[in-house]
C-alpha cells in the first residue's frame, strides 16, 4: 500500500454515471479517486506501478471474473472489490477467493463509504507532531499570525506547515483539512469555535 495518507481507488470498467457516483463516494470516504481504467492493459499498468490501493472491478467488464481472480490472488496488498448493477449478484456467480467485498451499485453511499473505511489499510499518522499542532490550531480558528505568535515562528513557517498539512491530507483548503482529519480520527472536534483573544 502507498505511504501517503489517502487510499487510492480506481475502477476497471467503462465510465458511466455509476462510476461518477462511485467517484463521489470515494471522495466522501476521504480516499482519492484515480479514475477508470477502460482496458485491461491500462488497469494492469496502474496495478503494476503501485498507483492504486483499492481496485473496483466492474462485473460487466469481467463477467468471467478472470481479472478478479488474477488480482485477488496476486498479493502485494491490492484490495480487490467486485461491484455490479444487480440488486443481488446472481447465485450462479462464484466470487474468487481473495476478493475483499462484493458491492452493488444500488448500495447506499453510506454503505460504500463504510466499506472503504473497513477495507482500507490502517494508515500511520501522516502528520508530524508540529503539523498536528498546526492542524489543531486551524480547527480552533487560529489565523496564520496568531499561530506564528503561539508557536514562536514566522508567518512563512506557519504557511509552510499548513501547505504540508494540505498536501499530506489531500485537502483543498484549511476547512477541508479539518473535515478530513476529523473524519479520519486524526484530530478531535474542537470544543471552542474560535481562537481565544481574536
Amino acid at each position: 500500500m502507498s505511504g501517503s495518507s489517502a487510499v487510492r481507488v480506481a475502477c476497471f470498467g467503462t465510465p458511466s454515471l455509476a462510476t461518477d457516483g462511485v467517484a463521489a463516494a470515494v471522495a466522501v470516504a476521504g480516499a482519492r479517486w484515480c479514475g477508470v481504467a477502460e482496458s485491461a492493459s491500462a488497469m494492469f499498468r496502474l496495478v503494476a506501478r503501485g498507483e492504486v490501493d483499492v481496485l473496483l472491478v466492474d462485473f460487466s467488464a469481467d463477467r468471467q471474473l478472470c481479472v478478479c481472480e488474477l488480482l485477488a490472488n496476486a498479493g502485494g496488498g491490492l484490495c480487490v472489490v467486485l461491484w455490479h448493477g444487480f440488486e443481488n449478484l446472481p447465485d450462479d456467480i462464484e466470487v474468487p477467493e481473495g476478493v475483499r467485498a462484493v458491492l452493488s451499485l444500488r448500495s447506499a453511499q453510506a454503505e460504500f463509504v463504510q466499506l472503504i473505511h473497513e477495507i482500507a489499510p490502517k494508515r500511520a499518522h501522516p502528520l508530524s507532531p508540529r503539523e498536528s499542532q498546526v492542524l489543531q490550531m486551524i480547527a480552533r480558528g487560529y489565523n496564520t499570525p496568531h499561530m506564528a505568535r503561539v508557536l514562536l515562528v514566522g508567518n512563512e513557517t506557519v504557511r509552510t506547515y499548513v501547505r504540508h498539512v494540505l498536501v499530506k491530507l489531500g485537502a483543498h483548503n484549511r476547512s477541508h483539512a479539518v473535515a478530513l482529519a476529523c473524519a479520519r480520527g486524526l484530530i478531535s472536534v474542537p470544543v471552542q469555535d474560535s481562537a481565544p483573544g481574536l
